[in-house]
């Protein structure tokens, strides 16, 4: 029998048999060596009985030795203390023996047991809650350490930090407070994370940002603030302002309520609007005044209510005009109160009342700075028209199907014959407009007078 348990019956067999020892001779054989007798405290004989080549002495209860040939003891005990060559006690409650690999074991109970080898290292020990061994450690209830299915080391201060290691050192999980880490991500409760699956990885920092990146790099949800992006669109709060793909294949933005622009699949702005100004793909508004509109028979009327109105046909010639109290229609012309002219039956008629008037006929345009001086102007030229009211309030020109209009500072147009070429218009001396490059194809729209857009090509069919 080994452990503890044999070293605690050994002891008490020693004491034991010092106990009821009867001082009598074993064997005299042996000159020099002999029994002295003073019971029932002490006595002397020789040992082993088997073969004496030692002595044993007693001081009962207190004391025995047991010595070998050369004088050294054998074994011998203090008191509760008792010691042999393979293992001592201090009964009850101390113990210490010789372990089968010639280590030794020492126990205190309950305080403390130690286990070493031949060596001496260590090889289990435990003093308290605290418990050692070839692999690990564990301090009850803080904390523990031990070695991981994966050959790394594991540790653990409860409830404050743990660690886990790999073979190689690198950590494979991690926890100090509420920070959380493990090999494809971490955690800071409750503000910050940013783990990986296998849609991609996802990012928080409560509530400031998040991202959310697919395998590919590709950002499949993000907001900073109050941005927020997501695939094919992106909102700004509380601005209301957002864009996102429509229903066409196209995109929509809208920067409430100042701005908005939608276009189709191929990049066309299919509706858009700057402050007042509102543009449709036959129409245009500026809220409350303007409007201009295409019937389904290609007609354009136009209206700057009250001050002016123009309607044209599907070729782009005028039908009937009026600006402020100048009107003019497909045979006649009238300046309220003032002057009008008119045909009727073949026959033309016209009257004018006030000098400041110009009015010419001829084979082409030709305005000039002497024509414009006039506040009241009219020219034509076959089919080719132009106007001027009041030093450009307003102003209209139609030449070769191209018509220009102008409503003083505030606003100006012009629209092309060909179907395809977007209208050219400006608000405030270019504050908000559209540029149209009819010679390079393509168009552009400008801001606050200098920030440009960005050109966009003219689609003509073919």
């Amino acid at each position: 029998m080994t452990g503890w348990r044999a070293t605690i019956l050994a002891g008490l067999a020693l004491v034991l048999a010092g106990c009821s020892g009867s001082g009598t001779r074993s064997d005299s054989s042996d000159p020099g060596i002999g029994t002295i007798p003073a019971p029932p405290l002490f006595w002397t004989q020789p040992w082993p009985p088997e073969r004496p080549t030692g002595q044993l002495t007693w001081v009962t209860p207190l004391f025995h030795v047991a010595t070998d040939a050369e004088g050294g003891w054998v074994t011998y005990h203090i008191g509760p203390f008792v010691r042999r060559s393979d293992f001592w006690t201090f009964f009850p409650i101390a113990y210490g023996w010789k372990n089968d690999d010639g280590g030794w074991t020492a126990l205190v109970v309950p305080i403390f047991h130690s286990s070493t080898d031949r060596e001496g290292s260590v090889e289990s020990l435990h003093l308290a809650t605290y418990f050692q061994w070839s692999d690990g450690w564990v301090f009850v209830p803080v904390g523990a350490a031990w070695e991981n299915d994966a050959r790394g080391t594991t540790t653990w201060v409860t409830p404050l930090f743990h660690s886990s290691t790999d073979a190689a050192g690198s950590v494979e999980s991690l926890h100090l407070a509420t920070y959380f880490q493990w090999s494809d991500g971490w955690l800071f409760l409750p503000l910050a994370g940013s783990w990986e699956t296998k849609a991609g990885r996802t990012t928080w920092i409560t509530p400031l940002f998040h991202s959310r990146v697919r395998p590919d790099g590709d950002v499949a949800s993000l907001h900073v603030g109050p941005y927020f992006q997501g695939p094919g669109w992106w909102f700004l709060l509380p601005a209301i302002s957002g864009a996102w793909t429509n229903d066409v294949g196209g995109r929509a933005t809208w920067i409430t309520p100042l701005f908005h622009t939608s276009t189709d699949e191929k990049g066309t702005v299919t509706s858009f609007h700057v402050g007042p100004y509102v543009q449709g793909d036959d129409h245009w508004v500026v809220l409350p005044f303007a409007v201009s509109w295409a019937n389904v028979l290609g007609r354009r009327m136009t209206w700057v209510t009250p001050l002016f109105h123009v309607s044209t046909n599907r070729e782009g010639a005028t039908t009937s005009l009026h600006a402020a109290t100048y009107f003019q229609w497909s045979d006649g012309w009238m300046i309220l109160p003032l002057g009008g002219g008119w045909e009727e039956d073949g026959e033309a008629t016209g009257f004018i009342l006030c000098p400041p008037a110009y009015y010419r006929r001829s084979k082409e345009l030709e305005p000039s700075f002497a024509t414009h001086f006039w506040p009241f102007y009219y020219c034509e030229a076959g089919e080719d028209v132009e106007i001027n009211f009041l030093w450009m309030l307003p102003y209209y020109e139609s030449k070769g199907g191209t018509t220009t209009t102008y409503l003083g500072p505030v606003y100006h147009w012009r629209s092309f014959p060909e179907p395809e070429v977007p209208t050219e218009w400006s608000i405030l001396f270019g504050f908000a407009r559209r540029q149209v490059d009819d010679r390079r194809e393509q168009y552009r729209y400008m801001l606050l007078w200098l920030i440009p857009l960005g050109w966009n090509k003219i689609e003509r069919s073919e």
